[in-house]
């Protein structure tokens, strides 16, 4: 538990030290904090889902009810449904099996084996990762602060691991 505390509070510092009162900054800033509700939401349901469904059973029904709703309002916000050349289908079948498929189906996996309050922490790993990816790819600036942030994240994301009370006990063999 104290794990979990210390990197929600090294991630909570890192993004208040993002945080702009730009009138558009602050609607990305809530539509940010709505998004990780809705995924702590879709990881607990997951969590519970695995009791009784195996992953592939899960992610194929978490994939056709999120077609059903994003279909319909797809034309809305796109001129073209399909992409325009093999170079757009490579893309697409590229997220598709490498971001859902192995991503998000090993993400429910787990689930079945490591309690959701310990995979969303070490979910923080992520701005983590894409913020020393940039800094080394894009030249972003990262500062001492944030340096600091990510040891805090880092060190929180150790504790909550090595503990013994992660591990959930499951029926399966």
């Amino acid at each position: 538990m104290i794990g979990l505390v210390i990197a929600l509070a090294g991630a909570i510092a890192f993004e208040l030290n993002k945080v702009q009162f730009a009138t558009d900054q602050i609607l990305r800033d809530a539509l940010a904090l709505l998004t990780a509700v809705f995924m702590a939401t879709c990881m607990l349901l997951i969590e519970r889902l695995r009791t009784r469904f195996s992953t592939a059973t899960i992610m194929l029904w978490r994939c056709g009810v999120t077609t059903m709703f994003l279909l319909p309002v797809l034309p809305f916000l796109e001129d073209r449904l399909l992409p325009y050349s093999w170079t757009g289908w490579f893309f697409i079948i590229f997220q598709a099996l490498f971001c859902q498929v192995l991503g998000q189906g090993l993400l429910a996996y787990s689930l079945s084996r490591i309690s959701s309050g310990v995979v969303a922490v070490t979910l923080l790993l992520e701005p983590v990762l894409a913020s020393i990816f940039a800094w080394f790819i894009f030249s972003e600036q990262v500062g001492l602060f944030d340096w600091a942030t990510f040891a805090v994240v880092l060190a929180g994301i150790y504790l909550a691991q090595s503990s013994q009370s992660i591990i959930q006990v499951t029926n399966e063999g």
